[in-house]
């Protein structure tokens, strides 16, 4: 039997070669450099844990007004008769609940300027 020919492949590398093979050392010692240092806080969000803050809320006499003009709106759109006037009686609840409400908000008090004696 003979012994098995061992091959030998050169160890030269073209430029090319030689310039990627720099390039993937590089990349894997800074990876390794960042992988090795601590880990830094970056964070600067608001955490998720914590609900938004409280916005003010809207006079709800305004919201109701606001669904009877977008009732309207959608009742002048609507092709079928049956969703149009459903839609004109949902805007007119609105209306008349916005009106209630309006009607039993205390008046704010006036300034009575009097006279110096």
């Amino acid at each position: 039997m003979h012994p098995a020919r061992v091959y030998r492949l050169p160890n030269r590398f073209t430029d090319v070669e030689a310039e990627h093979l720099k390039w993937i050392r590089e990349a894997i010692a800074n990876s390794c450099e960042l992988l090795n240092s601590t880990r830094p806080n970056t964070f600067a969000g608001r955490k998720t844990q914590e609900p938004f803050a409280l916005e003010p809320s809207p006079d709800v006499n305004s919201s109701y007004r606001s669904l009877e003009s977008q009732c309207r709106q959608q009742a002048k759109l609507s092709a079928d008769p049956a969703a149009r006037n459903e839609l004109e009686r949902v805007g007119l609840e609105y209306k008349q609940l916005a009106d209630w409400q309006q009607h039993q908000k205390p008046e704010p008090e006036k300034c009575v300027s009097v006279p110096p004696t």
